[in-house]
């Protein structure tokens, strides 16, 4: 008898790769790279009636696309705005794209102010008492030298310390949320930006040196990455996982403050080659959320829809890109300390999260494998 090729038994789907097709040949935006949809479609497509969510930044390009996708697993969807028009917006473009019939909620949050971080996280926490997914996404891009009201440089004020705040303040509401079946889960949004920049412990506010922009925002996805570890370490055994995203070269408002060599790469040859739309660049972080391979699992880095490496293994140095750097507990301590310190925020104690003293030895992932590159 013969065999057809299409009786052939296929080569079995990598759970931690399952889009390397789609990628292995980019072409630009809207080429055959999953869009965030398509992630909902794979996984949970209007299934999530008893999940919460919420999502910072769903007024930009990358995060309404999130939000429209992740309203479509059925969740009661919250977005942040600056304003109320601004998330009303929004919410009529989710409402018109999305097939889920869930509600949203609108939370005012100006990024810049750690006290509006506090007003949202308090109206949340009023509206519901559970949360089963955060995803940081909001943020700043390569702006130039600011403060915050608080008096943070920029970057690190809004990237990292409103997240972090925000974190602290609802890491109770996903502990309430998390469950045998489906844990709870924080998405931080990072870049492989982090690749340039360390967290400088002494100079956080980049005062003591020329401001550049570009490591200043490199320092503060630096910081997300090493928040998420620590969230993770110490809050998984709680039933609270965090995982770090790298979204891709998206078209977007960050590209505003990009000097004009940055943007010619990526219009470019390869560089084009590798821009995504907004849908496709928010992908990863619903991959992140509703992945079924990542439920009890984090510590990790993921970038074009697959498992990068584990975050410890942050990154090469700029004198030797062979040589990798990697992060351990000790660092993720300092800055969780410092950012308690920063915010005035305390550890939030909870039933089942692991010692702090035990953490630098128990339960934490040391992959073995780097992360990659993505540009």
């Amino acid at each position: 008898m013969s065999i057809s090729s299409d009786t052939l038994p296929t080569s079995p789907v990598n759970p931690e790769n399952p889009y390397a097709e789609q990628h292995e040949h980019p072409d630009g935006p809207d080429d055959d790279r999953p869009t965030a949809l398509q992630i909902v479609a794979d996984n949970v497509f209007n299934e999530w009636h008893d999940k919460v969510v919420l999502i910072t930044g769903a007024t930009g390009e990358i995060g309404l696309e999130t939000a429209i996708a992740l309203h479509s697993t059925g969740a009661h969807v919250f977005i942040t705005a600056r304003h109320v028009s601004e998330g009303q917006a929004a919410m009529w473009k989710i409402r018109s794209r999305s097939e889920g019939s869930g509600p949203i909620d609108i939370l005012l949050l100006h990024m810049e102010s750690l006290d509006s971080v506090r007003q949202a996280a308090d109206e949340f926490l009023q509206r519901s008492p559970t949360l089963n997914i955060l995803i940081n996404n909001a943020g700043i891009c390569e702006v130039p030298e600011g403060k915050t009201h608080d008096q943070f440089e920029s970057h690190f004020g809004i990237n990292h310390l409103a997240h972090f705040t925000l974190i602290t303040q609802l890491l109770p509401a996903l502990k309430a949320g998390s469950s045998r079946t489906f844990q709870s889960r924080i998405v931080q949004v990072s870049s492989t930006h982090h690749r340039c920049g360390f967290v400088d412990f002494n100079d956080i506010n980049s005062t003591n040196k020329k401001y550049i922009p570009y490591l200043a925002y490199a320092q503060s996805k630096t910081a997300m990455v090493w928040t998420a570890n620590y969230v993770d370490a110490v809050y998984g055994t709680a039933g609270v996982y965090a995982l770090s995203v790298h979204p891709g070269m998206v078209w977007s408002g960050y590209q505003q403050h990009m000097e004009p060599v940055q943007l010619k790469w990526w219009t470019h040859g390869y560089g084009a080659r590798q821009v995504k739309s907004p849908a496709q660049g928010a992908a990863t972080t619903v991959w992140a959320a509703v992945g079924r391979v990542w439920e009890g699992r984090g510590g990790v880095y993921l970038l074009d829809c697959r498992y990068a490496g584990g975050s410890r293994v942050l990154d090469f140095t700029s004198a030797d890109f062979l040589r990798y750097l990697p992060c351990g507990w000790q660092t993720e301590e300092r800055l969780w300390k410092l950012s308690q310190q920063c915010t005035e925020e305390s550890e939030p104690l909870l039933e089942g999260m692991m010692p702090i003293a035990q953490a630098s030895t128990v339960g934490i992932r040391y992959d073995s494998v780097v992360m990659e590159d993505a540009d």
